[in-house]
């Protein structure tokens, strides 16, 4: 009889032992707002949210913010095309004089076109004009050729060939203006859309008025 109620004693004890074990467990994990937090039975739930953070990282990434070129378009996925590199032929410059403003690049930056350019397509061929802001340029290298001034006196003007419009011109100038003689490289950027028609044939690709 003693035996009995010992070993009864013992299995009482081990039962309320476990439940408060396991009653322990859960509060661990209990959320005070309901839900399940970091503890013990919040494993599903962690692992749900993380899953459901990495699906909204994934489409963050995946739409991702409108890029520099969209911001300066105003228009998402749109790009301003360049203009495609063309012969005066292609471009459909007829005989006459046309000018432009051109910025002139290359150098410490200080060099400067005196005035407008001058664009001249002729029968014989198409040239185009300019004059340096100083004086002191003594010849002009466009693609292997040397050509001088066009006038001794004022600012360098030199007169070269022109070929094609929508692309950088490219020439190498000569000065003087330093201790020993010194050659710089400059470009121009010249646009068909740059060109002003000035004079010649009627039938020129651009209007008086452009």
């Amino acid at each position: 009889m003693k035996k009995n109620q010992y070993l009864y004693g013992v299995c009482t004890g081990i039962i309320l032992a476990g439940s408060l074990v396991f009653a322990t467990l859960y509060s661990v994990g209990a959320d005070p707002s309901g839900g399940n937090s970091t503890g013990f039975f919040s494993a599903t739930g962690t692992s749900g949210a993380a899953g459901k953070g990495a699906e909204n990282t994934a489409e963050r990434i995946g739409t991702g913010a409108e890029t520099e070129t969209e911001r300066e378009s105003g228009l998402p996925g749109e790009t301003e095309a360049e203009p495609v590199p063309l012969t005066l032929e292609e471009a459909g410059l007829r005989k006459g004089s046309y000018s432009l403003e051109g910025e002139l690049k290359g150098g410490s930056g200080k060099a400067h076109f005196d005035g407008p350019l001058l664009l001249t397509v002729e029968e014989e061929g198409s040239f185009l004009t300019f004059t340096m802001s100083s004086p002191y340029y003594d010849y002009v290298i466009v693609e292997g050729e040397r050509f001088e001034p066009l006038e001794p006196d004022g600012n360098s003007t030199f007169r070269v060939p022109f070929e094609r419009l929508n692309e950088d011109f490219l020439f190498t100038a000569d000065t003087t203006a330093m201790s020993e003689p010194h050659e710089i490289d400059y470009s121009v950027r010249i646009d068909l859309e740059a060109l002003t028609f000035l004079k010649g044939e009627e039938e020129s690709g651009l209007s008086q008025d452009q």
